[in-house]
């Protein structure tokens, strides 16, 4: 081609025509402007390709190591909400009026230990640190992916601050304990308290009481408490941390229209009752408390082994009441909204209609009674009871919420609870699931 326009110039410049010459000039170098433009555009796609891929890579690296810290994350859960049912479970022997017994210690002995311990989540954040580095961030910029990525991140950080505190709340209490049991007393008559005579295990009795219901144990169990604020960061990074891996593993990097990665995590979730209460017997210490009393001296009939879970379920033992002539015997265990609220914490469960419990009996025929009370409900046995008879086998029950007809649920404080009257016999059941549910969401 460039010989045709060379002959046409040379014609053009031999014959005298300037005005030929000048348009087979410009047809020369707008070809070679074509062609320059072509090939930058060519190089143009590679450099775009292979900061693509590049990026690529980086994401699916972080996907991997969000993937590891969910697995970090959901054993730290296991272990804070465990700390947390322990808690409810040492006030039965706070409560006790009765010795106690080799059980008690040991189990007492069992939980100081994991209490005492300081939990850190350790991220793995080499991923993002080479995305940050490699100067290929800015094409996430305006994604949504890029939004998951920061909040994710901006959760581990505040994560790890509450871990911190926490840490830094409890370890005094540690110390002060060690410092309470020195007595003048074997070494192991908390680790191994059946290698003591059965003489000395009560002569040691005042011992124990003193250790148990002295006030650094309570303190180190009550700070338990505040750990539900690291728990919703756990489920807040949880959730962001699997909606990464899902984008990163379809290719995509915007949600679609009515995809919601997180309920309530853009607005204020504090205010939606969540829907999950217990999940394969695990209670979601995030957001509820686990709470129980009778009219039995605020519940001391209850045993450390009354609560407890095993397997994928929750079992709950009532060991029965003591018959009295003249007052009504009863005793209550329920869930309620926990929050640092002065008064009576609440949250709105409107949005639902059902609650789902899946229940079964150990022996069938037990029969209890589940209640709701909203914030403004006084304690007086006034509320709306459903009566649930259980059998041996699992069963899922749904009750409607209407049938609460005293219980705002616009400020559901007790969210679900179980009230056994004038039951003179243990009652013993188990909880694999409770969750709040819509019906037309089915």
């Amino acid at each position: 081609m460039f010989r045709i326009f060379g002959k046409s110039r040379s014609e053009a410049l031999n014959d005298h025509r300037m005005g030929r010459y000048l348009r087979y000039a410009i047809g020369e170098i707008l070809l070679v402007v074509v062609g320059i433009l072509i090939a930058l555009q060519i190089d143009n796609w590679n450099d775009d390709r292979e900061e693509a891929a590049t990026l690529d890579s980086y994401l699916h690296s972080i996907a991997r190591n969000l993937q590891s810290d969910i697995e970090e994350l959901e054993e730290l859960r296991e272990k804070r909400q465990e700390n947390l049912l322990t808690r409810t479970r040492v006030q039965t022997l706070l409560r006790k009026s009765t010795p106690y017994d080799v059980n008690d210690v040991f189990f007492f002995n069992r939980s100081i230990y994991f209490a005492r311990q300081t939990l850190h989540f350790i991220p793995d954040t080499s991923g993002y640190e080479a995305l940050k580095n490699s100067g290929v961030l800015d094409r996430l910029q305006g994604q949504d992916i890029e939004r998951l990525l920061s909040d994710y991140y901006n959760v581990v950080g505040n994560t790890q601050h509450l871990e911190s505190e926490f840490n830094e709340l409890i370890k005094p209490f540690g110390i002060q304990f060690d410092l309470s049991t020195l007595k003048n007393v074997e070494d192991f008559a908390f680790g191994d308290p059946v290698a003591l005579s059965p003489e000395r295990f009560q002569e040691l009795q005042p011992y124990y009481r003193e250790v148990i219901r002295g006030s650094s144990a309570v303190m180190l169990f009550n700070a338990q408490y505040s750990s539900y604020l690291i728990l919703q960061e756990y489920e807040n990074a949880i959730a962001l941390g699997r909606a990464f891996v899902q984008m990163v593993g379809a290719g995509r990097s915007n949600f679609g229209s009515q995809e919601n990665i997180l309920p309530g995590y853009a607005g204020d979730a504090r205010k939606i009752g969540k829907a999950e209460l217990v999940v394969n017997g695990a209670i979601s210490f995030d957001t509820y408390g686990f709470w129980f009393t009778s009219s039995n001296d605020n519940g001391q009939e209850f045993k450390p082994d009354s609560i407890r879970r095993t397997d994928d379920a929750l079992h709950i033992l009532y060991p029965g009441g003591e018959p009295d002539p003249l007052h009504e015997s009863w005793a209550a265990i329920w869930f309620s909204v926990m929050e640092p609220d002065p008064g009576r914490p609440s949250r709105d469960f409107s949005m639902y209609d059902t609650l789902q419990l899946e229940l079964k009996g150990e022996l069938g025929g037990e029969s209890i009674l589940v209640n709701m009370k909203d914030k403004d409900d006084p304690d007086d046995g006034t509320q709306a009871n459903v009566e649930l008879v259980l059998t041996d086998q699992w069963q899922t029950y749904e009750i409607e919420l209407a049938r609460f007809e005293n219980a705002d649920l616009s400020v559901l404080s007790v969210v679900t609870g179980f009230l056994f009257l004038d039951q003179f016999e243990p009652v013993s059941f188990q909880i694999r699931n409770a969750r709040f549910i819509k019906q037309a969401d089915r």
